[in-house]
């Protein structure tokens, strides 16, 4: 009875993840022990492949900026908020993938109106203020962003009106829905229609012509 000699050999292989290994013509890419027997030949060879599959290296992080900043994603300056990728070559020689999920919180904007008349002051930021125009300060929001705060102050006229009075001395003019024949400048506040004060004012005086005496009223506004 005649004998057959076998061989033996043994060898090891390492790949990446995304890789593949041909071993006597099978495709291998799962990690594992492989053998081929061969009997072609009078000694029998049995050959063992132990394929070894590195890990895949996959790192992660989050970056939250205010809109009217930039993050640096990858080199690029990026204000868009999305999900960012790029590959690498590890330590290992295999893939390397890095994501970056970016947040772009909003910046928030709020306004008033406010309106005053001449005589009064608003308080702007802290200032009284009564010059009419637009004002605008940045606070920190809850998100941590600018938040920008804009008031529109609209500055109302105070109105002044005067008559200038002329009678005789011996006969009284109504001022204010007062009889009243002594000379003087006489005053009294209002409110116009806009809200803000109306001064009128009448100045009466006492004059005695010869012969005659009559009544004059000028009225200037």
């Amino acid at each position: 009875m005649e004998s057959t000699d076998t061989i033996f050999t043994a060898q090891s292989a390492v790949i990446c993840p995304d890789s593949s290994l041909t071993f006597y013509g099978a495709v291998l890419s799962s990690p594992g022990v492989y053998t081929n027997v061969d009997t072609s030949s009078s000694c029998v060879q049995v050959e063992t492949l132990t394929l070894s599959v590195l890990n895949s290296q996959q790192t992660m992080e989050t970056l939250t900026i205010c809109a009217n900043e930039t993050a640096d994603i990858f080199g690029t300056p990026i204000n868009t908020t999305g999900v960012y990728t790029q590959t690498f070559t590890a330590q290992n020689g295999c893939d390397s993938v890095h994501t970056i999920e970016l947040f772009v919180l909003d910046t928030l904007l709020s306004g008033e109106s406010i309106t005053i008349c001449a005589n009064e002051t608003a308080d702007i930021f802290g200032t009284p203020t009564n010059l009419p125009g637009f004002y605008a300060m940045s606070f920190t929001g809850s998100n941590g962003c600018d938040s920008t705060h804009l008031i529109s102050l609209t500055v109302l006229d105070t109105l002044a009106t005067s008559v200038f009075l002329s009678t005789c001395a011996n006969e009284p003019v109504d001022v204010f829905g007062v009889p009243t024949s002594v000379a003087g400048l006489y005053s009294q506040l209002f409110t116009a229609s806009n809200g803000c004060d109306s001064v009128h004012s009448d100045s009466s005086r006492g004059i005695r012509y010869p012969g005659d005496c009559r009544s004059h009223l000028d009225l200037f506004q």
